[in-house]
């Protein structure tokens, strides 16, 4: 699939659950750089913890950290596991940037209920640069 001139992969084995189509959508929001659907993903008071960077805090937090990233792209998004259980879930894969950097990613959701729309209120990434 191409989503604005990113490469994505998804598993073919991810099946028809819900909460991973939910997770999907989130993750493609945020590829294409639309802030406002990304946010719409996300409770108003979501702490989002990027590991070895610090934590950001609030949609206000998240949208500023997303803002100063416009124009970074990627080139390629491959997703290897979205696996979900009741109020959380996780999802790992890689990136590799328009720059020709390479990262390998690990993210873990708790969302507010166990609804499949519930937003997630805590957010947490391992990024790391392969």
């Amino acid at each position: 699939m191409n989503v604005g001139g990113t490469v994505v992969v998804f598993p073919t084995n991810c099946g028809n659950s819900p909460r991973v189509a939910w997770l999907k959508d989130f993750n493609l929001a945020f590829i294409e750089g639309d802030i406002e659907r990304t946010l719409g993903f996300v409770a108003e008071d979501v702490v989002w913890e990027l590991v070895g960077e610090g934590t950001i805090r609030g949609r206000d937090g998240m949208r500023a950290w997303l803002e100063s990233m416009f124009g970074k792209r990627a080139r390629r998004a491959e997703f290897e596991h979205f696996i979900t259980h009741g109020k959380v879930a996780a999802v790992n894969g890689s990136y590799e940037m328009e720059s020709g950097s390479r990262f390998r990613f690990s993210d873990i959701y708790e969302f507010a209920g166990n609804r499949n729309d519930s937003p997630i209120v805590n957010y947490t990434s391992y990024v790391i640069r392969s």
